[in-house]
């Protein structure tokens, strides 16, 4: 994500991309993060084999299969149409055991739930979230935003704001005034949250360098204000 890159050099980026086509672009991408691995497995709420939709857009595939009766009204819908059906490799992010995972962003075609559900451990340590959602189903049985909004506010995130809506139009795919599809949605703990739940310096630290990066300054703000920080964050 273009904002992460200002402090790329401070994170361990772990990715992860079951599609070998999309793989082998993010292997060869440059970047200047601290560390940088892409993993095989598709991530869900189970370990073990997993149907795969392969799409002829390699950026559509996903594990629920397109909603060719809603794509097939606006353009370019031949990128939805499904190449293969394989069976691949699923994880949890629990079960990978990080040790922590300050932020996690999701863009996986519908999957965004499972991909949470299989995370309820690794959540309790996690301070944001930027997760593509869905309101209309660009797949079949795919879970919409409510959903989503519904499971992160039950581990006691709160919905900050849409950094982007999609809407489509029948001749125009992206344009301003057609029917919202899809969007960017982030999540984060409230500073009064992190306040009472968290005592490391180092949580405190990234927290406010997620903040920053999502122009959520008056979280900064509340949390310096309690703390009584100065810089570099050493407690009065």
């Amino acid at each position: 994500i273009p904002r992460w890159k200002k402090i790329s050099r401070y994170v361990n980026y772990h990715g992860f991309e079951p599609d070998k086509r999309s793989r082998e672009k993010l292997l060869e991408k440059n970047n200047t993060c601290k560390s940088y691995k892409i993993h095989d497995k598709i991530i869900s709420n189970k370990i073990g084999k997993q149907k795969f939709y392969l799409c002829q857009g390699e950026l559509n595939s996903s594990t629920f299969r397109p909603n060719e009766k809603l794509n097939s009204l606006y353009p370019f819908s031949e990128r939805f149409k499904v190449k293969d059906e394989l069976f691949l490799e699923s994880t949890t992010i629990d079960n990978l055991k990080f040790e922590n995972a300050d932020f996690i962003k999701l863009d996986i075609q519908g999957g965004e739930l499972d991909a949470l559900i299989g995370s309820k451990k690794t959540l309790n340590k996690t301070l944001g979230l930027e997760i593509e959602v869905e309101f209309q189903h660009i797949y079949k049985n795919q879970p919409l935003f409510n959903k989503v909004f519904e499971f992160l506010a039950s581990k006691d995130f709160a919905f900050i704001d849409f950094t982007r809506l999609v809407r489509w139009e029948r001749n125009n795919l992206y344009s301003f005034n057609g029917q919202c599809i899809w969007g960017d949605s982030i999540f984060l703990r409230t500073p009064e949250y992190v306040l009472n739940n968290f005592y490391d310096i180092e949580v405190f630290k990234n927290y406010i360098a997620i903040c920053v990066l999502y122009n959520k300054f008056d979280f900064v703000k509340v949390i310096l204000e309690q703390k009584k920080w100065v810089y570099p964050f050493q407690k009065i």
